[in-house]
């Protein structure tokens, strides 16, 4: 079979463009391909120079190609514009080796105009639609990159290798991880993606794109994977901004239904009216047989009010706009208030032409308004007969009110006085203000909502005005109080009373003190058997007699101190002194009675020394007194535990601690347990033997020293404690 034929076929099949050059650069042995894309003869081109085909502005990259051939190198893929018979070019992409003989080199060219027309084409459309393109070829990894795709990477497509690597570099963690799993499902098993990632750009910030990736397979194998990355910040914006638009017109619409408020448009020359359905529904009518114009709306108005609206749209006319308020007598019978609001729409110059406004059903605004003036009164009426004064604090804005009933209990006329949250301690008497704030201070840090505490008032005159204060406290959500409300009630016919009382039973006290020493003196001279020895049963009946004739004179004496104490006719002896030496003075004394129950008394104080100033005596009363207690309760052999620590409320004070693991105080008496005469359980003999008032005095005597009491306790456990201002501090 001769060889010459078929390669002659081959030849003018070939679409591509094969030439022998010269020494000089010239074409020789063209084949027929050069005709087709060029429009010029074989013949035409045969021995004609290359330079003279070649576009001027690729005439260097030409010249660099001959150079090339002469140094003995070869040349791949040079793009050249190539002239065409018809005055236009051809994109044709060469390839050229070295000739080993007398001629300059082998070309081998290949026409692709289209391609370049359709690269063209595409790259326009990326640039108009912000769309860049990507090609990979898995085989060898070579990745090729449209120029929005390098834009949007913000890289230069001259100085950089483009690679999968530098686009994933581009995306923030978490969606990289993303973007680099789609990506290898893609390259592995062909699965495609399409992805909406945020994107970092080069000089920083952030964008939104979307990210398409597909694959061609041959065979079950990825061949070529391809894909889109778009730039959609912008139509998400849009398209966010849209729906927010929807949304924010349904929310109108709906917020207008349920606030019951219609529009309406007027012609002032016709009478005519344009209503929205919710009018023809806020006014009772049918919208289909009632025809709404000035004359038939007014029928529907409340005789009463027909004038005021009328006056009100003469307004508008002159004054542009107008609101008023009237009832509408529906044709069911129900009458509703309502809210007009009316305005001109005019063209500047013109006189008045149409009047449009709102209309609004607030029917039920003026119920609630009516409720309200009822339970105002109500609560005007209820404060005047209680005869208290009311106030309001709010501790974030700094706002406060004060009643008129408030001020006047202190002898002012309202607004006297500036009134601000502290006035209240500007007429909170001077011996009252460290307890009144020592005890605002514990119910603060107990956090509990509702108080009461005894006061006093500081009266215009001077003179000091009881009061009992209770109040509501808010708390934010990190426990801090944010408002306070309350009530000071005038409490002097209260405290006369008291005071009376108290004299009562300090006159009775001391009327009984006399014969009650007689009664002990004759027993005490019957039992020393002065006037006989007695008989057994007459010696035991003299006993029981002695016994409750001490216990007597016990009572009588801690309800002298007790009134001492109430009526403040106990002077106080204070001194500034360590407190740590005079609890242990207090172990000490009381150590012998712990003894007789079968308990240990130990003192526990590690904080360093502190000093108060204190009446030493009164103190020790208080000590004796919890100690007392504590040792009675707690189980044989074991211990009662005083203890000294820094008050966790405040740094200004300190606190001390008796504690001791008895049975515990029921829940409902720790509450009352420094009130007078309330004793534990009666059932319990441990509970016998002490008049209930050792408590009552020890708590009047620590809050004379500015101090506060309290009681913890739980089965097992009961810690009863006070607290004392350090020397020097200020409460």
């Amino acid at each position: 079979m001769s060889q010459e034929p078929d390669r002659d076929a081959f030849v003018q099949l070939s679409d591509e463009l094969w030439a022998v050059l010269g020494p000089e650069g010239t074409l020789h042995e063209l084949g027929p391909a050069w005709s087709r894309s060029l429009g010029w003869s074989v013949e035409q081109l045969e021995a004609r120079a290359l330079s003279d085909l070649v576009h001027r502005d690729d005439r260097e990259a030409a010249q660099q190609l001959l150079l090339e051939l002469a140094a003995g190198r070869p040349v791949h893929d040079l793009e050249l514009r190539l002239g065409h018979r018809d005055d236009g070019h051809r994109w044709v992409r060469c390839r050229a080796a070295p000739h080993p003989g007398g001629s300059l080199g082998y070309l081998v060219g290949q026409d692709v105009t289209e391609a370049q027309r359709d690269r063209a084409a595409r790259q326009l459309l990326e640039q108009q639609a912000r769309v860049g393109t990507w090609e990979l070829d898995p085989g060898t990894g070579r990745a090729v990159w449209s120029a929005t795709t390098h834009e949007l990477h913000g890289t230069d497509p001259s100085q950089v290798e483009e690679s999968v690597a530098m686009g994933l570099a581009r995306y923030p963690p978490g969606a990289r991880e993303r973007i680099a799993a789609a990506f290898g499902r893609l390259a592995a098993t062909g699965e495609g993606y399409d992805l909406e990632l945020p994107y970092l750009l080069p000089e920083g910030g952030e964008r939104l794109i979307r990210t398409v990736g597909r694959a061609v397979q041959r065979d079950g194998v990825v061949v070529r994977a391809y894909g889109t990355l778009e730039d959609i910040t912008e139509r998400v914006a849009h398209q966010h901004q849209r729906a927010e638009l929807t949304r924010a017109q349904q929310l109108l619409e709906e917020s207008q239904r349920l606030a019951r408020l219609a529009h309406w448009e007027g012609d002032v020359l016709t009478g005519k009216l344009t209503w929205s359905p919710l009018v023809y529904e806020l006014v009772g009518v049918d919208a289909d047989s009632f025809s709404p114009t000035r004359d038939s709306f007014r029928a529907l108005i409340h005789p009463d009010d027909r004038e005021s609206v009328s006056a009100a749209a003469l307004r508008t006319l002159s004054e542009g706009r107008q609101m008023v308020d009237y009832r509408v007598c529906r044709p069911d019978g129900q009458v509703r208030n309502v809210r007009q609001l009316i305005r001109i729409a005019a063209d500047a110059g013109d006189p008045p032409t149409r009047l449009f406004g709102t209309i609004q059903d607030i029917t039920e605004l003026r119920q609630v308004e009516q409720a309200l003036r009822d339970n105002q009164e109500l609560l005007q009426r209820v404060l005047a007969a209680t005869n208290d004064g009311w106030w309001d604090l709010d501790l974030v804005t700094g706002s406060s009110f004060y009643s008129d009933r408030w001020w006047e209990l202190c002898g002012y006329a309202p607004g006297e006085l500036p009134a601000g949250p502290d006035t209240w301690r500007q007429l909170t008497h001077p011996d009252d203000l460290a307890r009144h704030a020592a005890g605002f201070e514990a119910v603060m840090a107990s956090g509990a909502r509702t108080y009461v505490l005894p006061s006093g008032g500081l009266h215009r005159d001077g003179h000091r005005v009881p009061m009992v204060v209770r109040g509501l406290i808010d708390y934010d959500e990190q426990g801090h109080p944010v408002r306070i409300s309350g009530t000071t009630t005038d409490v002097t016919e209260a405290r006369q009373a008291e005071v009376a009382k108290e004299e009562f039973i300090s006159n009775v006290s001391h009327e009984l003190r006399t014969p009650l020493t007689s009664i002990g003196g004759a027993l005490e001279t019957l039992a020393a058997g002065v006037v006989g020895e007695l008989s057994e049963p007459a010696a035991t009946l003299v006993e029981v007699a002695q016994r409750n004739t001490r216990r007597l004179r016990l009572l009588i004496d801690d309800l002298l101190d007790l009134e001492r104490l109430l009526t403040d006719r106990q002077p106080f002896d204070r001194v500034t002194q360590p407190l740590t030496p005079l609890l242990a003075e207090a172990v000490a004394d009381n150590e012998p009675y712990a003894a007789m129950h079968g308990v240990r008394l130990v003192l526990r104080a590690p904080v360093d020394e502190v000093l108060v100033t204190v009446d030493h005596a009164r103190l020790a009363q208080v000590l004796a007194n919890y100690l007392s207690n504590a040792a009675k309760f707690a189980p044989r052999d074991s211990d009662v535990e005083v203890r000294l620590r820094p008050d966790l409320d405040t740094s200004s004070r300190i606190r001390v601690e008796v504690v001791d693991r008895g049975p515990g105080v029921p829940t409902e008496l720790q509450a009352h347990i420094f009130e007078r005469f309330v004793q534990g359980d009666a059932a319990d003999p441990r509970s016998r033997g002490g008049t209930g008032l050792g408590l009552a005095i020890s708590r009047e005597i620590v809050e004379r020293h500015g101090g506060r009491t309290g009681v913890e306790s739980r089965p097992g456990r009961t810690c009863v404690w006070f607290d004392l201002p350090l020397a020097g501090a200020g409460d």
